[in-house]
This record gives C-alpha cells, structure tokens and sequence, in this order.
C-alpha cells in the first residue's frame, strides 16, 4: 500500500483537467482547488484525491498526476 501522499488535506493546488491534451491551451490550463480528502484506490493502485474546483464550485475525485503545487 503506497502512503507517501504528495499533497495534503487542506492545502490549495493548481488541477490541470486535462494534463496529456494535445492543444497546448488545453494542457496549461489551471484551476485553483484545495484537497478535502486523500486516499490510496487499491483496485487503481494510485494516490487519489477529493477536491474542491474554486472557479466551478465543484467537488471532484482526481489523481496526483492532474495535481500540481499553487
């Protein structure tokens, strides 16, 4: 079981939706979120984390990999 969360609960983040878009527009594209929860998804055997989308008011599951530091 990997435990060693990059990210923490309560700590704001800069989520890229989607980090492999061709369209470099795409690719940079940023929305300042924070980490409500983490967990380790045993079936997807990666970090996973809850969070909440400032700019849409949104909550959203997402992994590391779509996360960066603000």
């Amino acid at each position: 079981m990997k435990s060693d969360f990059k990210f923490h609960v309560d700590e704001w983040v800069l989520y890229a939706p989607l980090p492999d878009a061709k369209d470099e527009n795409l690719r940079k594209t940023r929305q300042k979120a924070v980490i409500l929860y983490v967990y380790y998804d045993e079936r997807d055997r990666c970090n996973r984390y809850r969070i909440f989308i400032n700019l849409h008011g949104k909550t959203i599951n997402t992994t590391e990999e779509k996360l960066f530091p603000l």
